[in-house]
């Protein structure tokens, strides 16, 4: 986020001039009141919120940046845990955008929150989309291994050596709730496999080396 007084600006090129002014005229000509929304991304600039804001001003547009310091802080935004990448969000970073552009669209332009049935229809595959995408990112194996409970997801478990060496009892834990009753104690330097489908478990550990082949749902093998 930033907060700076300094003037400085850089000029939007030729092509994306041009658009805006399609844009805005074709808006006012049909009577529909436009915003300018910029999200939160770390190759923003100041320079670059000038020009916008500047633009919009000589349109008489609302501009709003989420990286200015106000609207930034106020969306409960975080650069570090809400970017895909530089100039992106990632799926949080969109609903708390998200949120607040409602919250800015019904205070200030009295637009009232409507009820979509495709929306309700669909919430459950939303949050299964959250799900996966939460599975990507998550580092903590404590907070990782009870994502992978889940009728939606087959979990393919391999380990050898000194693997057992890392296991803690909240670990064990963990792996015991997801279905695998192996007893780990004194199996240093085993080799091990578990795959853990909806209806059954399969896991198999031994001092020598192990191998396996199937097929798992939609014909992968």
């Amino acid at each position: 986020p930033f907060s700076s007084d300094t003037e400085e600006k850089e000029e939007i090129s030729e092509d994306v001039s041009k658009y805006l002014d399609k844009i805005v005229g074709l808006c006012k000509e049909n009577n529909v009141e436009l915003l300018f929304v910029s999200n939160p991304a770390k190759d923003w600039s100041v320079q670059q919120h000038n020009a916008v804001a500047e633009y919009a001003r000589q349109q008489g547009i609302e501009y709003y940046d989420f990286n200015t310091q106000e609207l930034y802080i106020k969306s409960g935004y975080n650069f570090s845990e809400d970017n895909g990448d530089a100039g992106h969000s990632n799926i949080w970073g969109a609903e708390k955008i998200t949120r607040a552009m409602g919250e800015i669209l019904q205070q200030s332009y009295q637009i009232e929150g409507t009820e979509d049935k495709q929306w309700e229809e669909t919430k459950e595959y939303y949050e299964n989309i959250k799900k996966d995408y939460a599975l990507k990112y998550e580092t903590d194996i404590n907070k990782y291994l009870p994502l992978l409970s889940d009728p939606r997801y087959s979990v393919l478990i391999s380990a050898k050596d000194e693997a057992v060496n890392g296991l803690t009892e909240e670990i064990t834990g963990k792996l015991r709730a997801l279905g695998l009753q192996t007893d780990f104690n004194g199996k240093i330097h085993n080799s091990y496999y578990a795959v853990i489908l909806p209806d059954h478990v399969i896991e198999e550990i031994s001092a020598e080396a192990l191998s396996t082949e199937g097929t798992l749902r939609g014909g992968l093998s």
